[in-house]
């Protein structure tokens, strides 16, 4: 009907706002990715987000490694977010870094606590390092990479899932 539409179409502007949101000229070279969920789903978000102020709760979700560097600049892009606290949460989980990357993850956690209902930090190791000198990218390790990167995403998924209407995934740099 008109009326399913007009609110599929709202929920399509508030995904498309908040990408926006995050993707400012300082995030650079974020991808786009699109959602497909059905209408029955679509449906009951609707109602689920209506009945608690017209915005769907979001999770913000980061898997890290080696990312003490861009800790500071991502927590500042969150917090320049234009969303309700209570309807946003953020959950990242850092994995296998040398960095300094967990105890910065701490020393911000208090930041992004103002900005987020809940946030939700893991640490995970899975013994995966690329060799020295290697770009990350390098054909040979593509698959032992991105396997680990899998595991580490469904970790952080069921750690830091909820009752959350939409999950966004965003690179720390």
């Amino acid at each position: 009907s008109v009326d399913q539409l007009a609110e599929t179409y709202q929920w399509f502007s508030i995904a498309r706002k908040l990408r926006e949101t995050l993707r400012s000229p300082i995030i650079g070279r974020a991808q786009q990715k699109t959602t497909v969920c059905d209408m029955e789903e679509m449906g009951t978000m609707n109602e689920k987000a209506q009945s608690s102020g017209g915005q769907p709760k979001v999770l913000i979700l980061t898997p890290v490694k080696n990312a003490e560097r861009y800790l500071a600049r991502y927590v500042a892009l969150i917090e320049a977010l234009d969303w309700p606290a209570k309807r946003l949460s953020i959950g990242i989980l850092d994995s296998d870094s040398n960095d300094g990357t967990e105890t910065r993850l701490y020393e911000l956690e208090a930041r992004m606590r103002k900005c987020a209902g809940r946030v939700t930090l893991k640490k995970r190791n899975f013994g995966f390092q690329m060799p020295d000198a290697i770009p990350r990218w390098a054909p040979a390790f593509q698959v032992a990479r991105r396997t680990v990167l899998a595991r580490a995403r469904n970790h952080l998924l069921f750690a830091a899932l909820d009752d959350e209407d939409w999950v966004l995934w965003i690179d720390v740099d």
